[in-house]
């Protein structure tokens, strides 16, 4: 048995004379006080063991991590992060070589101006982070249609190995051209149509016949299009070391589904049945990636 709020505390089982004998009185006149219920709660061995049981349960309750984060906030009041000096300061200036005591000019807010269809857009607020991150998923007067391809994109590399653009950070001249700017436009407009769910873009890649078809080699294919740009065949592609260690623990029956579990074992004792947290290391993310960074 579990609750959502903290069982009721009635300060240790010695009750004061004068509450005791409110209690004993009231009871006595068949009036349900706080003092009865007070009396009673411990009194009652069948109570008091469903009240231990309630509270032991509140122990036990799934908790989530708790990790300490810091968040620039606005509107709200701020942390304070140090002793001396404002918590935050009012006006960027920009500096010359970077030194404090040469401020040459204010540095006001603003998007980029080749992406910006409202110029005055981050200068008419006084919460400049807030409108860069409105302006990011504005898809009408903003950088939201940009940011809906560079998402999709880089969803698609991530299954396919290689992006629909195949330089995922660079979409200006100097990157590549999409090979399907029409199958990039669709994903995107599908992102934006599905508020913005990668969940919904991550059904559509996988459930795609570009997805679902096979790895052979093709000479005839090869022959036209070596570097499969047009994608007649599925390029292999590193699967992780968390979908592999999962997929073994459900096929074993050794899964643990439930949340909040605890985090990977050391090396010594038992490990847990499943991996929420924990360092993992891997060849590369994608085909042709090398990486030996840890991941928690």
């Amino acid at each position: 048995m579990a609750t959502s709020e903290a069982p009721a505390d009635f300060d240790g089982s010695v009750m004061a004379h004068d509450e005791y004998a409110a209690g004993v009185r009231d009871g006595a006149a068949g009036r349900l006080t706080p003092a009865v219920t007070a009396l009673y709660c411990r009194t009652d061995p069948d109570w008091l063991a469903l009240d231990g049981a309630m509270r032991q349960s509140w122990q036990d309750r799934p908790r989530l991590p708790h990790d300490v984060a810091f968040a620039v906030t606005e509107g709200v009041p701020p942390y304070r992060m140090m002793i001396q000096g404002p918590d935050l300061y009012e006006k960027t200036y920009i500096l010359k070589r970077g030194d404090v005591d040469k401020k040459e000019a204010e540095a006001t807010p603003g998007f980029l101006q080749v992406l910006d269809r409202t110029p005055d857009a981050a200068t008419r607020t006084n919460r400049p982070r807030a409108a860069l991150a409105r302006w990011l998923t504005d898809v009408d007067s903003g950088a939201g249609a940009l940011t809906a391809r560079v998402m999709v994109n880089r969803l698609w590399q991530h299954h396919l190995g290689r992006g629909i653009v195949a330089t995922p950070s660079d979409f200006g001249a100097q990157g590549d051209r999409p090979t399907h700017p029409e199958l990039l436009d669709w994903l995107a407009s599908e992102l934006i149509a599905r508020g913005w769910s990668l969940k919904a873009i991550h059904r559509a890649i996988m459930l795609s016949a570009t997805y679902q078809q096979s790895a052979s080699h093709n000479p005839q294919s090869a022959t036209v299009d070596p570097d499969n740009r047009l994608w007649w065949r599925r390029p292999l592609v590193r699967l992780e070391a968390e979908p592999i260690r999962d997929a073994m623990l459900a096929i074993s029956g050794r899964l643990d589904p439930r949340l909040y579990g605890p985090r990977l074992a050391r090396r010594g004792h038992d490990p847990p049945q499943h991996l929420l947290h924990g360092q993992a290391q891997r060849a590369g993310p994608v085909a042709g990636a090398t990486s030996t960074s840890p991941r928690a």
